[in-house]
């Protein structure tokens, strides 16, 4: 700033600054929901910590927020909530409905936000990750209801999902040495039969067709020498890795190994190279999702093989030929 303009202004600051002082020194008391001057000396009421005070009527009279217990302005009250303004933006909001949170909320493994009580109570849970599902959700055609977060998220493409199985493939054969050597082609299947498909890959059901029941993500076929993995219709790609790495590692122990595996063998070892792929891209809310599952087959039998070296884990499958 040049010299000279800042002379011709520092009297005009000088001004503002002595005008400022002039009010401070007259301020009067008014009440905060009325807006009346308290006399002084006159009964009044101020909140420890605050300087805000209340006239004797409205601090006796005035309808209190419900969350921090004050007295408010009726217009300042949320009708639904009970709450002033300043709690109304601070409390939790349900992720189905929108609605502010007074009281219980709940929250989903792995799901995103908070629910309120009546969203958990009434309204369908999402196909795929379980969650109570917004006003904004999307309808499959075999039925399933998903919520915006999973639907938002799904790939439908069948040349972009043959591509995270072509990755899948490269993840296995880098990190676990593990190649099928069969040809395999790969399909996309809307579900088949009722039932939700969240948190599971389980329930396979034998079928002519090689359909998806229940709650399977995907299915490992292998019938007159045709291989395919059948992958479910409308999955993220968290799920897709998922369920395309299981159903690889069934396609790797139909080729490795002789007779039929136990169920809780079978399946956890899927799981296990589907948790090294899933760890391997990043996907940590999967991968714990996975790891944390005690259900038989499929997370009693991971739960065993987690536990071994690599090398133990392949060993004991090859010991089964």
């Amino acid at each position: 700033m040049h010299p000279n303009t800042m002379r011709r202004r520092l009297p005009v600051i000088l001004a503002f600054l002595i005008l400022g002082a002039a009010l401070a020194a007259t301020d009067e008391l008014r009440c905060r929901i009325c807006g009346i001057v308290i006399p002084t000396p006159g009964k009044y009421y101020r909140v420890e910590g605050s300087n805000e005070v209340y006239c004797e009527r409205c601090y006796l009279e005035a309808p209190r927020c419900t969350v921090c217990k004050l007295p408010t302005a009726p217009a300042e009250i949320d009708a639904e909530t009970g709450a002033c303004k300043k709690c109304l933006a601070k409390l939790p909001r349900c992720n189905a409905c929108g609605k502010a949170i007074l009281g219980t909320f709940y929250r989903y493994p792995y799901g995103k936000g908070v629910y309120c009580a009546e969203c958990k109570k009434n309204r369908p849970a999402c196909d795929l990750c379980g969650v109570p599902v917004g006003d904004r959700h999307y309808e499959y055609p075999d039925g399933r209801i998903i919520c915006s977060d999973c639907g938002g998220r799904a790939i439908f493409d069948d040349e972009i999902i043959k591509g995270i199985v072509r990755s899948v493939r490269a993840v296995v054969e880098r990190r676990l040495g593990m190649t099928v050597k069969l040809p395999y082609t790969v399909r996309i299947e809307q579900l088949s039969g009722v039932g939700s498909a969240h948190q599971d890959h389980g329930g396979k059901v034998a079928s002519r067709n090689g359909a998806l029941y229940g709650k399977e993500l995907g299915m490992y076929r292998l019938d007159n020498g045709k291989s395919e993995i059948i992958l479910l219709f409308g999955l993220p790609p968290d799920l897709l890795y998922e369920a395309a790495a299981h159903e690889y590692a069934h396609a790797w122990l139909a080729e490795n190994t002789v007779g039929k595996l136990d169920d809780e063998l079978s399946e956890g070892f899927s799981q296990w190279v589907a948790a090294e792929v899933l760890r391997d891209q990043g996907f940590r809310g999967a991968l714990e999702k996975l790891e944390a599952r005690t259900d038989a087959p499929y997370g009693t039998g991971y739960q065993k093989l987690k536990l071994l070296h690599q090398k133990a884990v392949m060993d004991l499958l090859r010991n089964r030929r």
